[in-house]
């Protein structure tokens, strides 16, 4: 899966979530998940238009149920009604209603005559229903009276809130096609498997109603049903089917048919297909994105507004014309469109507020910067002894400390907008030009600094000093980091206002802002894992892949892991870095199981963490949540000189161990990383540094390379040797018995799908070497 969605990293961000829009969107068309939403629509353009129905279909209703088969009197009566009817020179005549034989079979025969009598000119209607298989059943009448008598067909299928959208032109029973009622009312030709809109504009209280089997009613008045199609149905009581309408509930299923055939009549039964619209809206969004590429932030502003505005007023005038639409899968794609910008700029915008003080942040001063194109100096103030007072003092205090500073150093409320990281440093960009002119303010500033600051009871005194930085040609994160660089030179006591006119090469911006900029960093996937494997000495056989973090910043390019994991472990950063690399692991490792490649995945660990058992829990932690195999799992401890308490190390490292894990001692021979460390902990592995290996050209470099390796067999641990860049070196620790080796000459770092589509599973994997 990842493979498949590889591709889309590296579009720009819009388009990109343009795309999981579009895609999203697509799914749920696909799988009709939008129907609701559809019908709501269909709801509001009845609401919004509404239009008499022609007068051409009258609706005769019975206050009583002429087909209860325990009154035979009232068949009787019908037939009254429909001579009466015929008389009035009604132009045909429906009956929707099912009869069962009655207790009087000559009433029956009565009717049934009559019906004959019409002709060609009455309808009986046999109602059509799906069972539980999905197979189509229908309901009709008694032999004994529809027998000779031309027939239409109903179907009731309610969705969403219980009204029925559409209805099919026949329906077919056995080896004969059936017109639906509305079809034959609307005279329109019988067509299996095809359906139309049903409209519900029509105002049902604008359909004619009559009332027949009345005792008072003897004649029917000619002017109500004269050269009109007459439907008989009962009025709402019990057994008699109702249904919804979007404007009223429980109407009788009768209403419904002369509704649809009202549709048919007015040809209100054109209807836009959703693909269509869906299609248009995704190349508009598109477009839109590209034109805000080519020509920037207003006119893909403007792109927006006017893709919105003619996807809205496309719908609303389809409303007025009567075609149907269906706009879920174009507000699908604009509202997930639309989240994904709103997430990505609320994330932005948290980045850009310090949460320490509320003030902006260096990054907004970035975006400041950039945007005004402000070419006067910059100032970096240093506040000294920030960190205690943010552990003496409760968040709001040193939130309430950091902003009356910041008001004394904006003397006025027409003062420069000043920056903050972290309460420690604030910047702004000076509103004088001159050199003089800035020092005499900032020496103003210092005095008016120098008194305490009362917070709540407390005064806090005030040790701030100045760096001012003037570089215009460089980017706004370098002059920011130059301004940075130059008050980090200054003290309270000899030097407290320093001045760099040409701007520092270190880049302390980065190193500042290092917490989030990784965090946005691993949010973003901008960090990410390459794996090197490790192999037999005859590179016939994977031992191991080694994870190597790299990160790729979309300004500063690529990142020197030696950087920035430094930096992680000054930021505080170094657990939440290794709790990422441990996932990301056993997650690609895991892809390689299943594609049959059973290896360990080795995951440097600072030996920074081995001072407490939390290491340990987060280990667990991992190897739980992801579900892996431990025995899979080597953690390779680096930077052992920073172990405090090789005693307190050991614990812990006998914990992991205890998880089932392996353990490697990386950068063999260098520094702390010797046999007092090897003798003292549990390692089952240990990987000879680099700096070694490529001394195997000369005598020396080769027998303390060969003592090392007969160590480890002696030892019974692992012997890996790092760095091997060349088949000299190769051959060389062939012929010392290394067991496995790893470097650039063996195989380059690679990211997980590479290796997999490289290697294709040709060499054996040997899982129980580490």
């Amino acid at each position: 899966m990842s493979r498949v969605f590889a591709p889309l990293k590296h579009l720009d961000e819009r388009l990109r979530h343009a795309l999981w829009a579009i895609g999203l969107a697509a799914l749920g068309l696909l799988m009709s998940l939008f129907d609701p939403i559809d019908q709501q629509s269909w709801m509001a353009q009845t609401r919004l238009v509404s239009e008499d129905a022609s007068g051409q279909i009258v609706l005769a209703a019975s206050d009583v149920d002429f087909t209860d088969p325990n009154r035979p009197e009232l068949r009787t009566q019908l037939a009254r009604e429909l001579e009466r009817l015929d008389a009035a020179g009604a132009r045909r005549i429906f009956i929707d209603a099912i009869f069962q034989p009655s207790a009087d079979p000559a009433a029956d025969r009565h009717l049934n005559a009559t019906l004959h009598k019409l002709g060609e000119r009455v309808f009986l209607a046999k109602r059509s229903y799906m069972n539980y298989d999905r197979q189509r059943t229908f309901r009709q009448s008694a032999a004994v009276v529809a027998q000779g008598v031309p027939q239409v067909a109903t179907e009731y299928e309610a969705r969403y809130l219980g009204i029925d959208w559409d209805m099919p032109f026949a329906l077919r029973d056995g080896e004969k096609m059936l017109p639906s009622l509305p079809a034959a009312l609307a005279e329109r030709s019988a067509i299996e498997d095809s359906a139309f809109i049903v409209d519900y504009s029509f105002r049902i209280s604008s359909i004619p109603v009559i009332s027949i089997l009345k005792i008072d009613n003897a004649t029917v008045n000619r002017s109500d049903v004269a050269g009109r199609d007459v439907v008989i149905a009962l009025q709402p009581m019990a057994g008699v089917l109702l249904t919804s309408t979007p404007r009223t509930a429980d109407v009788p299923h009768s209403i419904i048919q002369i509704v649809a055939a009202e549709t048919l009549l007015a040809g209100y039964e054109d209807e836009f297909p959703a693909l269509g619209g869906f299609v248009i809206c995704c190349v508009l969004l598109v477009a839109s994105i590209l034109i805000g590429k080519k020509f920037g932030n207003s006119a893909r502003r403007t792109a927006y507004a006017t893709v919105v505005t003619i996807m809205v007023a496309s719908i609303v005038a389809t409303y007025f014309i009567h075609v149907r639409t269906y706009p879920s899968p174009i507000l699908a794609t604009l509202t997930l469109y639309a989240a994904a910008r709103l997430r990505i700029h609320w994330q932005r915008r948290y980045a850009l507020v310090d949460q320490a003080t509320g003030l902006p942040t260096f990054r907004a001063f970035e975006r400041t910067l950039q945007e005004a194109g402000a070419a006067n100096p910059l100032v970096a103030a240093r506040v000294h002894g920030a960190s205690h007072l943010m552990k003496a003092l409760s968040a709001e205090d040193f939130a309430e400390f950091t902003n009356r500073l910041v008001d004394r150093l904006r003397v006025s409320d027409t003062g420069p907008t000043i920056y903050s990281s972290d309460g420690r440093y604030l910047a702004w960009e000076a509103q004088e030009s001159e050199i003089e002119q800035i020092s005499a303010h900032l020496e103003g500033l210092r005095a008016v600094c120098a008194s305490p600051i009362i917070v709540g009871q407390t005064e806090l005194d005030v040790a701030i000093t100045f760096g001012v930085s003037h570089a215009p040609d460089r980017s706004a994160s370098a002059r920011i980091a130059a301004a940075v660089a130059t008050v980090e030179r200054t003290s309270t006591s000899s030097a407290p206002i320093e001045f760099d006119q040409d701007g520092a090469d270190r880049d302390d911006l980065w190193d500042l802002s290092l917490q989030s900029r990784i965090d946005a960093a691993l949010a973003n996937d901008e960090i990410n894992l390459v794996y090197q494997p490790k192999m037999t000495i005859d590179r016939t056989a994977i031992v191991g892949i080694e994870g190597l973090v790299r990160w790729y910043d979309p300004e500063r390019g690529e990142i020197p892991p030696s950087h920035f994991i430094e930096q992680c472990e000054v930021a505080g950063r170094i657990t939440h870095l290794t709790r990422f690399t441990l996932d990301r692991a056993m997650r690609d490792a895991t892809l390689l199981a299943a594609r049959g490649l059973m290896i360990p995945v080795s995951v440097n660990i600072s030996a920074t963490l081995l001072r407490d058992e939390r290491v340990v829990i987060m280990v667990a932690d991992a190897i739980q949540r992801m579900r892996f195999p431990p025995e899979l799992l080597c953690l390779e401890v680096t930077e052992t000189a920073r172990i405090a308490d090789l005693d307190r190390a050991h614990g812990v490292l006998v914990s992991l161990k205890g998880l089932g894990v392996k353990l490697s001692l990386d950068d063999f021979g260098v520094g702390a990383a010797n046999i007092e460390v090897l003798a003292s902990l549990p390692f089952d592995e240990i990987k000879i540094d680099r700096s070694f290996v490529a001394q195997m050209h000369t005598l020396k470099g080769r027998a303390i390379v060969d003592s090392m390796i007969r160590l480890g067999a002696l030892a019974g641990i692992v012997v890996v040797a790092e760095g091997v860049e060349s088949d000299e070196t190769l051959a060389q620790l062939a012929l010392m018995s290394c067991p496995v080796v790893q470097g650039y000459g063996v195989y380059l770092p690679s990211k997980i799908e590479r290796l997999m589509v490289e290697h294709g599973f040709a060499m054996k994997s040997v899982s129980n070497m580490v």
